[in-house]
């Protein structure tokens, strides 16, 4: 359903004369993540719904480009989680993230909900590394509150800081 925004690999098995569904991944795709000549499934999930939005006052934006990879493998029959055999695949996403990023800031940029999603998904490849809290600190400083800010703004930004801590699990100091 790629025209409203959704792609789905579904996995199935044959066996025993019949075929059963084994997995359905959101935008699942076969990789080959450490060029050794065995594929991987690598697959983007939006753990926020693709619908999620901060609002706040006068501000209103979607994050639907907030990404959450995860690279999957077999163990026996199951399929598997397996990102964290694979450090390199996200070390290499994080640093073409932090470039794009570093060039765009989010109070002048046209596509505020692109560069939420972006620092988004950052969040998530550090995460999806055991690294969470890197990823939160890399997160947040991508949005500075100035001195200056008017109050609205202030607490426009602890608005989505608050909201976006329920919804990642992510503790007050974390």
């Amino acid at each position: 359903f790629r025209g409203a925004g959704q792609e789905k690999l579904v996995l199935l098995r044959y066996a025993g004369g019949g075929i059963k569904r084994v997995a359905e991944l959101p935008f699942g795709r076969f990789e080959d993540v450490d060029a050794d000549g065995k594929l991987e499934i690598v697959s983007r999930a939006r753990p926020l719904g693709q619908w999620f939005q901060i609002e706040c006052e006068a501000f209103h934006s979607m994050a639907d480009a907030a990404f959450r990879t995860t690279i999957h493998g077999w163990k026996g029959a199951e399929l598997v989680s397996a990102s964290k055999r694979y450090p390199g695949y996200f070390r290499e996403e994080i640093r073409r993230r932090e470039a794009e990023l570093a060039g765009i800031s989010p109070r002048g940029t046209e596509d505020y909900g692109g560069f939420l999603g972006s620092a988004l998904s950052l969040y998530f490849d550090y995460a999806e590394l055991g690294q969470g809290q890197t990823g939160w600190r890399k997160f947040t400083a991508l949005f500075p509150v100035r001195a200056i800010d008017p109050p609205p703004v202030k607490r426009c930004a602890r608005e989505m800081e608050a909201t976006l801590r329920e919804r990642l699990g992510i503790p007050e100091g974390g």
